[in-house]
């Protein structure tokens, strides 16, 4: 299965650290293409 994982890099919440376990953890049963949003509303499109 392929799966798209959007981040926001400006959201306080979430570190660089935890990112990378995520995408570690999804990319180890799945095809995972990460997808970085720039603006308000850049989610939707992608």
């Amino acid at each position: 299965m392929k799966v798209l994982l959007i981040v926001n890099p400006s959201a306080s919440s979430v570190t660089a650290r935890t990112r990378i376990v995520i995408q570690k953890a999804l990319s180890a049963d799945h095809r995972l293409e990460v997808a970085a949003t720039t603006r308000r509303g850049h989610a939707t499109r992608l």
